[in-house]
C-alpha cells in the first residue's frame, strides 16, 4: 500500500484536534509522532528490485527487494520515534511557557496601568473631598454673621423704637387736640394701640434662624395691620388718616428690619437706609453698623460663591465616584480574573481537553435550560390564571358596589318632600319675622364644601335637583341628610356583605403567597327595634370607601399581571437563546469550517483595528474642529474685552459658538445616556445662562447715559447766581456740611480729614459725570478706574464717612427726574399711582370698587410682566425695580448703586471668560498634541500585537523542529528486511520552510501543508541498499521513500 498523508496523517491529526484528544502539547507531539510513523509504515525504499543476478550463484537471480516488507517500521524505528517525538514535545511545550508568560505579563501591566488610573481617579476624589472640608469651615462661620448681624439688627429696632414712642406721643396729643380732649385712644384706635403694644413690648431676637423666626411670628398682626393700611382706601376724616399713616410709617422700620433679616444677604439696603435716617449715632452704633455691613457681605459670599461651589464640586466627586465603580472597578475586577485563570493554568496542567470539558458542560446547559423554561411556563399559568380569577372577582364587586350606589343616590328623589315641607315651613317662619333676611343666603355653596369635606361631592348635582328652586337655609338640609332613618339599615347590610366578598377575594390571593387570611369584618351589634344609627351620609360614606378599595385592588392586579407577563416573555427570549446557543455549542464543528471562521476572524480582527483608528482619528478631527473654533472666538471676546467693548452683539454670537464648541469638544465619543455627557450638557446651559450678563449691562450702561446727561445738565429753575450743576451744588453742600462739623467740634480741628474724605467722594462723582455719555467703552472704563480708586471697598463704605450718602441722595431726586421716568417704563410702572395699590371709591355699589380694584391689579400684573418679558431677565427686572425704588423713594444712592452693579457684572464676566474660556482653550490644545501623540501610538501598538499575534505561531523555528526531528528519525537509521538485505540512510533533505499561520488560514491548512512538506522531504531521501552479503551482489543506492 503506497504512502498516503491525506488519509494516515492529516485526516486522524484533525479527528483528534476536533474532539479535544489533547490535553496539552504533549499529547499533541505524540499524535504527530504517532501519525507520521503511521504514515511511513506504509512506504518503502523507492527503485528497490526484487531480485538482482548473484555473482555468488552464478548469475543466477537472488532476491533483494521484499515490496511492502521493505519498510521501515516497529520495532525497528521505535528509537527513531522517540526521537523525533522528544524534538516536536521540547519545542512546543518551550512556546506554551513563553507565550504564557508573555500573556501574563500582558495582564499585569494592563492590570498596573487600570491600578493607576483608580489611584488617579481616588486622588481627585480626596482632593474634593478636601476642597469640601475647606469650604464647609466657611459655612460653619454662618451662625457666627447671622448672629453678627442680629446683634446691629437689634440695635437698630432700639433706635427706630425711640423714633416710635415719640411718633406715639405726638399722634395721642393729636388726637386730643383734633378729635376729642377726653379721647381714650385704646377705645379709638383699638388697632393702632394693639400695633404700639406689639412693638414696644417686641423682643427681638436674631441670634439664629430660629429665633428669626420666631421674632417674625411676633409682628404678624402688625404686618398685616400694614398691609391693610396700604391697600384699603379711607373714608375717614383728615386727622384720623394721618395718624394711620403717620404710625405706619414709624412701625414700617421696624417690621422692615424684622422682614429682611430672614433673608439676610438683601440686608445692605437697610443699613444704608438707617445712616441716612440717623444723621448722628454714637460710635458703638457705627461700630455696630460696620460690623453688620460685613456680616451681610460674608454671607453673600457663602450664598452665591461657597455654597454653589459646593454644590459643584459634590457633584464632579458623584461623577467621578461613578466612574470608578462603573468602569475602573469593572476593569480591575476582570483583569484579576484573567491573571488569575492565567496562573492557574500555567501552573496546572489540566487532566482533561478543554474543548472536550466545553462540549459536556454545553449539553448540561440545554438540558437545565430545558427543564427551568418548563418550570417557568407551569408557574406563569398558574399566575395568570389567578390575577384573570381576581381581576374578575373583583370587577364583579366593582358592578355590585357601584349599582348599589346608584339605587342609595335614588334616594335622594324621596327627600324631595320633606325639602318642600321645610321649605314651606322657611317661608312661614320668614313672613311673621320680616326683618329676617336670607337674600345673602349661599346655600348652594355651604352645601358643596359640606359634600366636598364628607368625600362625596360627585353627589351635589343630583342632591340639588331634589331641592330644586325650593328656598331652603343649609343648616336644614344638613340635619335632613344626617338623620338616621331604619329604610337606610338595609344599605348597610348589602354593604357589608360586599366587605366580606371583597376580604374573600383578597385572602385567594394571600393563600396562593402562603399569607395567613386576614379575618373578615365584624359587624356592630344591630341597634333596637325602630331605631337606626344608618344615614344617607354614613352609608354613602361606607360604600365610597369600598368602591376606592376595590378600584384599587383591581388596577394593581391588572398591573401586576402585566409586569408578569412582561418579565416572563423577556425571560423566555433570554432562556431560548440560551438554550440555542447550548445546542449549538454542543456540537462539534469541523476543522474546515473553523479555518473559514479563523481566517474570516482574522481579517474582521485587522478590519476592526483600522475602524477603531478612524474612528479616534475622526473623533480627534472633531475635537480638533471643535478646539479651532474655541480658539478662534476666545480670542475675539478676549480682544473685545480687553478693548472695554462688552456689547451684546459683539460677544453674544462668539460666546455661543464657544459654548458649543467647548460642548462638542468633551462630548465628542461621549455616551449620550452617561454622566459625563449630562454634566457637559448642564455646563453647557449655564454657559449660556451667563451670556444673559452681556445684554444686563447694556441695559446698565443704557441707564448710565441720561443718568450722567441729567448730572451734566445746568441747574433746574436755576438763576444766573449759585452753583450751575450737578458737581457744583455737590461741593457747595459739602463744604457747608464741613463747616458746620467744624463748628460743632469746638477747638478740634477736622479740616483736613474732613477735606480728604469729601474731596474723595467728590472726584469719584465728578469721573462719573464727566464719564463719555456717547461711548459705551469709555463709560465702562471710567467705572472700572473709580473701582480701582476704592481698591475693592465698597462705595457706600468709602462715602459713608462724610455723611455723604443724604446729600447725595438728595440732589439726585432733584437732578434725575427724567431717568426716574425711564425707570417706570422700563418696570412697568408708567406713572407713579400705579405703585399705590388703591381701589377706585365708588360707595354707592361694593361689588363695583371690588371689581374695579381686581381690573386694576391685573392691569398692572399684566404691565410688570409684559416689562419683564421685554427686559428678558428676572434677575435684572429686579435689579431695575429696586434701582426705581431707590430713586424714587429716596432708598439709597441711586448713582452708587448703578455704578456697583455695573462694576459687579464686568467683573463676573471678565472672571467667567477668564475661567470658563481662556482656561479650557489653554487645556484642549494641550490636550489635542496629547491625543494626536497617544493615537497614533496606540494604532502602531496594535498593528505590532496583529503582527505579532501573526508569528505566535512562529513558522522558522517550527520549521526548524521539524527538520531537526525528521533528520533525528531518518539520519543513520538502518534496518533489515526478511530476505537479508539492509537498508541505510545517508542523508535526508532540508524541510521545507512552513509559510500556513494557523491562527489566520486555519488549523487544516496549516496541517496539510506539514503533511506536504514531510511528503516532498521523503521524496529525495538518499540511502544505501546492502543486499544479503552471501548474494554476492554489491551495495547500490536507493533515492526516495514512497
Amino acid at each position: 500500500m503506497p504512502i498516503n498523508f491525506e488519509l494516515d496523517f492529516v485526516q486522524p491529526l484533525l479527528k483528534d484536534l476536533e474532539t479535544g484528544q489533547f490535553k496539552d502539547v504533549g499529547d499533541f507531539a505524540t499524535g504527530v509522532t504517532k501519525y507520521y510513523v503511521q504514515t511511513i509504515e506504509k512506504g518503502a525504499p523507492f527503485g528497490i528490485p526484487p531480485t538482482l543476478p548473484a555473482p555468488a550463484a552464478s548469475g543466477a537471480p537472488a532476491p533483494v527487494g521484499t515490496g511492502p516488507n521493505d519498510a521501515f517500521k516497529t520495532p525497528l524505528n521505535q528509537a527513531s520515534e522517540q526521537k523525533f517525538d522528544r524534538a516536536v514535545f521540547v519545542y512546543f511545550d518551550t512556546k506554551e511557557m513563553l507565550l504564557q508568560k508573555d500573556n501574563l505579563e500582558q495582564k499585569k501591566a494592563a492590570l498596573q496601568g487600570i491600578l493607576r488610573k483608580a489611584k488617579f481617579q481616588k486622588e481627585l476624589i480626596s482632593a474634593g473631598v478636601r476642597q469640601i472640608k475647606t469650604l464647609s469651615q466657611k459655612l460653619k462661620d454662618l451662625p457666627v454673621h447671622i448672629k453678627q448681624l442680629g446683634d446691629t439688627a437689634k440695635e437698630m429696632v432700639a433706635l427706630y423704637k425711640t423714633d416710635l414712642l415719640a411718633v406715639v406721643v405726638e399722634i395721642k396729643q393729636i388726637a386730643a387736640s383734633d378729635i376729642d380732649p377726653n379721647i381714650a385712644f385704646k377705645d379709638t384706635f383699638p388697632e393702632e394701640h394693639a400695633v404700639i403694644e406689639t412693638l414696644t413690648n417686641l423682643e427681638f431676637k436674631a441670634g439664629s434662624p430660629t429665633e428669626i423666626k420666631q421674632t417674625f411670628n411676633n409682628i404678624s398682626t402688625v404686618i398685616q395691620y400694614l398691609e391693610k393700611v396700604k391697600r384699603e382706601a379711607s373714608n375717614e376724616d383728615e386727622t384720623k388718616r394721618y395718624i394711620k399713616q403717620r404710625l405706619s410709617a414709624a412701625a414700617q422700620k421696624i417690621v422692615k428690619i424684622v422682614t429682611t433679616i430672614i433673608e439676610p444677604d438683601k440686608f445692605g439696603d437697610l443699613l444704608t437706609q438707617f445712616i441716612s435716617d440717623k444723621s448722628r449715632i454714637t460710635e458703638a452704633t457705627e461700630r455696630k453698623v460696620r460690623q453688620g455691613r460685613q456680616a451681610v457681605e460674608a454671607i453673600k459670599i457663602i450664598k452665591y460663591i461657597v455654597e454653589p461651589q459646593i454644590r459643584i464640586l459634590e457633584q464632579k466627586l458623584k461623577i467621578q465616584k461613578e466612574n470608578i465603580k462603573e468602569r475602573i472597578e469593572l476593569e480591575l475586577s476582570r483583569q484579576k480574573e484573567v491573571i488569575s485563570k492565567k496562573i492557574s493554568e500555567i501552573g496546572k496542567r489540566k487532566e482533561k481537553s478543554e474543548r472536550k470539558k466545553l462540549f459536556e458542560k454545553y449539553v448540561e446547559d440545554a438540558k437545565r435550560l430545558k427543564a427551568e423554561n418548563q418550570d417557568n411556563i407551569v408557574k406563569a399559568k398558574k399566575v395568570i390564571k389567578l390575577v384573570t380569577a381576581l381581576t374578575k372577582d373583583g370587577t364583579a364587586l366593582l358592578q355590585a358596589s357601584t349599582k348599589l350606589k346608584d339605587d342609595i343616590t335614588k334616594e335622594f328623589g324621596s327627600l324631595k318632600v320633606e325639602f318642600e315641607t321645610i321649605a314651606e315651613r322657611t317661608k312661614n317662619n320668614v313672613e311673621k319675622a320680616k326683618s329676617i333676611n336670607l337674600s345673602g343666603s349661599n346655600t348652594s355653596g355651604e352645601m358643596r364644601s359640606y359634600l366636598t369635606a364628607q368625600g362625596l361631592k360627585d353627589l351635589y348635582e343630583p342632591l340639588n335637583q331634589s331641592i330644586g328652586s325650593l328656598t331652603i337655609d343649609f343648616i336644614d338640609i344638613r340635619k335632613l341628610l344626617e338623620k338616621s332613618e331604619t329604610k337606610y339599615d338595609q344599605y348597610d347590610s348589602k354593604i357589608f356583605a360586599l366587605q366580606d366578598r371583597f376580604v374573600g377575594i383578597e385572602n385567594s390571593l394571600r393563600e396562593f403567597k402562603d399569607l395567613p387570611k386576614k379575618p373578615k369584618p365584624k359587624r356592630k351589634r344591630a341597634p333596637r327595634k325602630g331605631r337606626s344609627r344608618s344615614t344617607i351620609i354614613s352609608i354613602l360614606k361606607k360604600l365610597k370607601l369600598l368602591l376606592a378599595r376595590v378600584e384599587a385592588f383591581i388596577k394593581k392586579q391588572l398591573l401586576r399581571a402585566e409586569k408578569f407577563a412582561n418579565e416572563q416573555i423577556a425571560k423566555a427570549k433570554i432562556i431560548a437563546k440560551r438554550i440555542e446557543i447550548a445546542v449549538i455549542n454542543s456540537l462539534p464543528i469541523p476543522e474546515q469550517l473553523k479555518d473559514v471562521e479563523t481566517r474570516r476572524a482574522a481579517i474582521e480582527e485587522k478590519k476592526e483595528t483600522i475602524k477603531q483608528y478612524k474612528v479616534k482619528v475622526q473623533q480627534t478631527k472633531q475635537k480638533i474642529q471643535a478646539a479651532a473654533i474655541l480658539g478662534s472666538n476666545a480670542v475675539t471676546v478676549g480682544t473685545n474685552l480687553a478693548a472695554k467693548d462688552f456689547s451684546a452683539a459683539k460677544n453674544e454670537q462668539p460666546l455661543q459658538k464657544i459654548a458649543s464648541a467647548k460642548f462638542q469638544y468633551f462630548t465628542v465619543g461621549v455616551d449620550p445616556a452617561s454622566p459625563q455627557y449630562k454634566k457637559e450638557e448642564d455646563d453647557k446651559n449655564r454657559f449660556l445662562k451667563e451670556i444673559g450678563v452681556l445684554k444686563q449691562i447694556e441695559q446698565l450702561v443704557t441707564i448710565a447715559i441720561p443718568t450722567i446727561q441729567g448730572l451734566k445738565n445746568i441747574t433746574p429753575n436755576k438763576l444766573t447766581a449759585g452753583p450751575q450743576n450737578f458737581i457744583e451744588e455737590l461741593k457747595r453742600d459739602f463744604e457747608r456740611l464741613s463747616s458746620i462739623a467744624q463748628s460743632q467740634s469746638g477747638e478740634i480741628s477736622l479740616t483736613d480729614a474732613a477735606g480728604r474724605a469729601n474731596q474723595k467722594a467728590i472726584n469719584i462723582i465728578k469721573s462719573f459725570a464727566e464719564a463719555p455719555v456717547n461711548d459705551p467703552k469709555g463709560l465702562i472704563a471710567t467705572i472700572k478706574d473709580i473701582k480701582v480708586t476704592v481698591q475693592g471697598e465698597m462705595l457706600q463704605e468709602v462715602l459713608k464717612p462724610v455723611s455723604f450718602a443724604p446729600t447725595l441722595i438728595s440732589l439726585e431726586q432733584k437732578y434725575l427726574q427724567k431717568v426716574k421716568k425711564l425707570l417706570a417704563q422700563m418696570v412697568g410702572v408708567a406713572t407713579p399711582e400705579d405703585e399705590e395699590d388703591k381701589p377706585i371709591e365708588d360707595t354707592s355699589n361694593e361689588g363695583s370698587v371690588a371689581s374695579n380694584y381686581r381690573k386694576a391689579q391685573e392691569l398692572k400684573k399684566r404691565k410688570k410682566q409684559a416689562a419683564k418679558e421685554k427686559l428678558g431677565s428676572s434677575k435684572m427686572y429686579v435689579a431695575l425695580q429696586k434701582m426705581h425704588k431707590i430713586l424714587n423713594e429716596g432708598r439709597g444712592s441711586f448713582i452708587i448703586f448703578l455704578i456697583e452693579k455695573i462694576s459687579e457684572l464686568v467683573a463676573r464676566i471678565e472672571a467667567f471668560v477668564r475661567i470658563q474660556i481662556n482656561k479650557v482653550n489653554e487645556f484642549v490644545k494641550k490636550e489635542i498634541k496629547g491625543r494626536l501623540d497617544k493615537e497614533k501610538k496606540q494604532y502602531q501598538d496594535r498593528l505590532q500585537a496583529i503582527l505579532k499575534k501573526k508569528l505566535q505561531n512562529d513558522l522558522i523555528p517550527q520549521t526548524i523542529t521539524y527538520n531537526i526531528a525528521s533528520l533525528l528519525f531518518w539520519t543513520g537509521a538502518s534496518w533489515t528486511n526478511t530476505n537479508g538485505t539492509i537498508f541505510q540512510v545517508i542523508t535526508i533533505p532540508p524541510f521545507k520552510k512552513l509559510t500556513v499561520d494557523g491562527r489566520i488560514k486555519g488549523t487544516a491548512a496549516a496541517v496539510r501543508e506539514l503533511a506536504q512538506n514531510f511528503e516532498l522531504q521523503l521524496t529525495t531521501l538518499n540511502g544505501l541498499c546492502v543486499p544479503n552479503p552471501a548474494t554476492g551482489i554489491p551495495p547500490f543506492p536507493f533515492v526516495g521513500y514512497k
